[in-house]
């Protein structure tokens, strides 16, 4: 592992990841089971989706929270917090992908600003199509989590709100 670590952090070094501390190097690592390419990949495009996207306002992300489609209700095994996404309550033509998965990311925040995570620093997407129908189906919304759960890296950073003063 010290050896793959090694590898990873020099290439990290010409990267927008070459700041990342050592914690989080091995993380990634870790969470692209010790491929360095993927590793450095997708800490790539996570870091550019955090540098695009974050700070999430309350008042941006509250139309989709207030569909109630997303609910984040117990952990897993491992201590992931459970975000259940009920598609059912998801219209394609009102919300885009994008606003969704800001939402999950604010109330991940938002958890992780009030000590409610349990130091896994991830989330379990739950995908319940109950009495879902084809109008609620939205490919953009499910891809990031259905496809071995990662969206281009961990979303992490800081919303508006969940920032450290």
């Amino acid at each position: 592992m010290l050896v793959k670590l090694t590898l990873l952090c020099n290439a990290l070094t010409n990267t927008s990841l070459s700041s990342l501390p050592a914690k989080q190097a091995i993380r990634l690592l870790a969470e692209w089971n010790g491929n360095i390419k993927d590793a450095v990949l997708n800490g790539e495009k996570g870091r550019a989706w955090k540098k695009a996207n974050l700070l999430i306002s309350c008042a941006e992300v509250m139309p989709t929270l207030k569909t109630g489609k997303f609910v984040f209700a117990g952990y897993d095994k491992v201590g992931r917090a459970i975000c259940y996404y009920r598609v059912k309550l998801h219209d394609p033509k009102k919300f885009t992908a994008l606003e969704s998965v800001k939402a999950v990311v604010y109330n991940y925040e938002q958890m992780l600003a009030a000590g409610k995570l349990r130091g896994a620093g991830e989330i379990c997407v739950v995908i319940d199509r109950t009495d879902a129908k084809s109008s609620n189906m939205d490919i953009e919304v499910c891809g990031p989590w259905g496809e071995g759960g990662r969206a281009g890296g961990r979303a992490g950073g800081r919303s508006e709100e969940g920032k450290k003063k």
